[in-house]
């Protein structure tokens, strides 16, 4: 991956989780739990770098954090459904083509994913199927 790639995923990273941490909906939840956000965003990129570019890099159970999260204070289909259209926003200022649609795919697919673990239920959140990216 490249400097410019490492610095756009940063920057958009970033800029995102500056606008959940204001967000009427969600601002609560990530900054009841996150002490730390210049850690936390380093985990985040972590992360995505593994998800986009270098797999084999992350070494995290995200589900199981979520999870016990979620036991605390319920997660709701409204909430998921607001995190990816913040997403895919800011995404679009940050990525295009092929890039765009990998990392909507892989959003859609994590959110899926964490959303029918945790509400155990069919996925039923417009917007989050991968292959309509």
């Amino acid at each position: 991956m490249s400097t410019n790639s490492d610095n756009k995923l940063v920057e958009f990273l970033e800029t995102f989780y500056a606008q959940v941490r204001e967000d009427e909906y969600l601002g609560d939840i990530f900054n009841s739990v996150i002490s730390n956000w210049d850690k936390h965003l380093r985990k985040i990129e972590i992360f995505w770098r593994n998800h986009l570019y270098d797999p084999g890099l992350y070494k995290g159970n995200p589900l199981l954090i979520h999870q016990k999260l979620h036991e605390k204070s319920p997660f709701t289909e409204e909430q998921f459904s607001r995190w990816l259209s913040l997403f895919e926003i800011t995404a679009e200022g940050y990525f295009e083509g092929k890039e765009l649609k990998a990392i909507k795919r892989k959003a859609r697919m994590i959110g899926g994913t964490l959303y029918g673990r945790l509400l155990a239920k069919e996925l039923e959140v417009p917007g989050f199927n991968a292959f309509e990216v």
